[in-house]
């Protein structure tokens, strides 16, 4: 709508927003097309007469509005597939030793023989029975196979012999006797020793007797390793 004369009206221009409307008391044009004293709200002439008179000078672009606030994020997507897994990197460096077990410093075996007879000379035969678990002991069936280390030994040998025979057992390490131990049929012992690493086994002697023969032996040995 556009109103003249001095009516003191607003006048809407199209496209800008209300506080650009112009508000004035505005005279009519002269007759040629001149605009006295006519004024609006922002300090400019607008002649508003139809005749001959010159439209208003459009007031400059609206500035741009400042930005508004971030809105508050949304939620987080799922996630998602895991990956392939990598190559396997190199095998690392070897640690160090641990310290020697307990089965490796006090350790002990349990032997003993089955034969039936022995004579002269002959090495008892020995079976192991008993052992600590993990020993480093074992037996070749007349041999105790030893480990370096120190060790205690304790034997009782028995059995039935001709009468005034006498019977001699004699430990051997690495093939050395070591000493004798002589009586009748009934014999026993305990000795210590300290080796890098032997075998031992016993032998007998039966004198005195017409045949030399110890009938029904039982031969019985317990070895520590004490370190």
């Amino acid at each position: 709508m556009t109103n003249y004369g001095n009516s003191g009206a607003v006048y809407n221009v199209p496209g800008y927003s209300p506080f650009l409307q112009i508000t004035s008391q505005l005279p009519e044009c002269s007759s040629s097309g001149s605009v006295a004293g006519t004024s609006a709200s922002n300090g400019s002439y607008c002649p508003v007469s139809p005749q001959g008179c010159v439209r208003p000078t459009p007031y400059p672009p609206r500035p741009a509005c400042r930005p508004g606030p971030a809105g508050p994020m949304g939620p987080i997507g799922p996630t998602g597939a895991t990956g392939a897994t990598g190559a396997t990197g190199a095998t690392g460096p070897t640690g160090p030793t641990g310290a020697t077990g307990e089965a490796e410093l006090f350790d002990y075996a349990y032997f003993n023989t089955t034969a039936s007879t022995v004579t002269t000379g002959d090495t008892l035969p020995l079976t192991l029975t008993d052992s600590q678990t993990g020993t480093a002991l074992s037996t070749d069936g007349q041999n105790v196979i030893l480990p370096e280390g120190k060790y205690a030994a304790y034997f009782v040998l028995g059995g039935e012999t001709e009468e005034g025979a006498t019977v001699t057992v004699q430990p051997n390490l690495n093939g050395e006797k070591q000493y004798a131990v002589s009586g009748g049929a009934n014999l026993t012992d305990v000795f210590a020793f300290t080796t890098t690493g032997t075998n031992l086994y016993f032998t007998v002697d039966i004198t005195g007797g017409s045949t030399g023969t110890l009938t029904n032996p039982t031969f019985s040995l317990l070895i520590y390793k004490m370190a």
